[in-house]
């Protein structure tokens, strides 16, 4: 649960706490509302903005450019030094990079990258002997907020579409955070999401 605004914030929103954006509308001067969408007021004050009093803004404002990207899959047996080698093909080309996971069961292996370079880095990885297949994700930036991911993932559902995985990695301090993961409609997921 999102803790209740307090000291200035509170003050400056007074009587708004609590209450519900009319669909289609918003304070913020960044956008609208995406339809069928009603979001308490008091999930997200944590921003900045220019809009009304200054720090009324909507948690889908505080997303960062959501787009449909892709990603690369190297499917393996699991064995020892796997994702050293695959990493290794990468330094060796000199691609950065920005994201990495790695799931095993029953002596199989997966291993999810995104690069700078994915076409060079598939190539790369394909010229070594790895089995490797791309794969259509949603990339977005979001705000590393108390509830965010909730908001996020109840509007998702809310639009009928499911979530297959996802990836998220928050570093304390840090204001951002990048979430990547793959959805039943990537394409409507990821016009939701810019408000579209």
């Amino acid at each position: 649960m999102v803790p209740e605004p307090v000291g200035r914030f509170k003050r400056r929103l007074g009587g708004a706490i609590g209450r519900e954006w009319p669909r289609g509308r918003s304070a913020s001067p960044r956008g609208s509302v995406p339809e069928g969408m009603d979001v308490p007021i008091d999930l997200v004050l944590w921003a900045p903005c220019t809009g009304v009093r200054g720090y009324r803004t909507c948690w889908w404002n505080m997303l960062g450019g959501a787009r449909v990207t892709q990603e690369l899959v190297v499917s393996s047996e699991d064995r020892v030094g796997l994702l050293a080698g695959v990493t290794g093909v990468l330094y060796e080309m000199g691609i950065n990079l920005l994201a990495v996971s790695v799931q095993t069961e029953g002596g199989a292996a997966v291993v999810h990258l995104t690069t700078e370079a994915n076409l060079y880095a598939r190539d790369a990885l394909r010229g070594a002997g790895f089995d490797v297949s791309m794969r259509e994700i949603v990339e977005v930036e979001i705000a590393h907020r108390t509830g965010f991911l909730c908001k996020l993932t109840e509007a998702l559902a809310r639009k009928g579409l499911t979530i297959e995985d996802l990836h998220l990695t928050a570093v304390e301090g840090c204001e951002r955070t990048r979430l990547q993961f793959c959805a039943s409609n990537n394409i409507q997921a990821a016009q939701l999401l810019r408000g579209k």
